[in-house]
């Protein structure tokens, strides 16, 4: 075994969405099952931002850098 992991083989495993986004919150990766999950093909969602994805009532304190998680009520 040589311990190198392939990670887009890895991730392409994974029944969870992996997404992969820069400080600005441009989209640079997308697996299968973010496709599944949130409907966007990885051709439509690499190179958008994350308010593809992010609630409406979420996106402004996104925008200003607030890093704590949301609490859905």
């Amino acid at each position: 075994m040589s311990g190198i992991i392939d990670f887009k083989a890895l991730v392409s495993q994974i029944g969870e969405a992996v997404i992969i986004s820069d400080r600005d919150e441009n989209i640079l990766f997308w697996n299968v099952s973010a496709e599944r999950i949130f409907g966007y093909g990885s051709a439509e969602a690499v190179g958008k931002t994350l308010s593809i994805i992010t609630p409406e009532r979420f996106r402004e304190g996104t925008l200003k850098g607030i890093s704590t998680p949301y609490r859905l009520v």
